[in-house]
């Protein structure tokens, strides 16, 4: 077993590149729109943004792809819990959407976010900050995406469509300086 996978319910992930090995796809630097037709959005998607001064302690968006009725969605919550959450963008629980939601304060400072998503019949959301794991959370029901076909946004106030119920999208986290977004498809 590769260190930081899930090793079972209470145990502690050591941290890992998730990236070692892998070229991405695509990069765009902050902030910029993700085009519509670049991601195959029923295949596996990753992604990674490194960070110093990241402040989600008010909320705000990171990066969405999609909208309210498939989407995805990495960013924080007014209360500053920090959200990755991929398909039915309903208000959660959802059984189309797959959600790790952390504790204000769990992802913050200087770190480089990693946010996996794979397709089966089923979406799996995993997010790792500095390689250790945050969260995994898998949808109930099939879902042939794990976004819709709008426009996205990399660290940018959505211009068009809307976001995944609950999360918002009225400003951008704050943050100190933010690297390009990474795409490993």
């Amino acid at each position: 077993m590769q260190p930081g996978s899930e090793i079972g319910p209470g145990a502690q992930s050591l941290p890992f590149d998730p990236e070692l090995g892998r070229s991405p796809l695509i990069e765009l630097p902050a902030p910029s729109v993700v085009d519509g037709t670049t991601l195959d959005r029923a295949s596996d998607v990753a992604m990674a943004i490194t960070f110093s001064g990241l402040d989600g302690s008010a909320g705000g968006v990171i990066c969405e792809i999609g909208g309210s009725v498939i989407g995805l969605y990495i960013g924080f919550r007014a209360d500053g819990s920090f959200v990755a959450r991929a398909g039915a963008g309903g208000t959660l629980p959802d059984n189309g959407a797959a959600a790790v939601v952390a504790p204000p304060g769990t992802v913050a400072g200087y770190g480089t976010l990693f946010i996996e998503v794979n397709m089966a019949s089923t979406a799996r959301v995993s997010a790792l900050w500095n390689g250790v794991r945050v969260g995994v959370d898998e949808s109930v029901n099939e879902l042939p995406t794990w976004a819709g076909s709008d426009i996205g946004h990399y660290m940018m106030v959505p211009s068009s469509g809307t976001v995944p119920q609950g999360e918002v999208s009225s400003q951008v986290v704050a943050h100190g300086s933010v690297s390009a977004l990474r795409i490993y498809q």
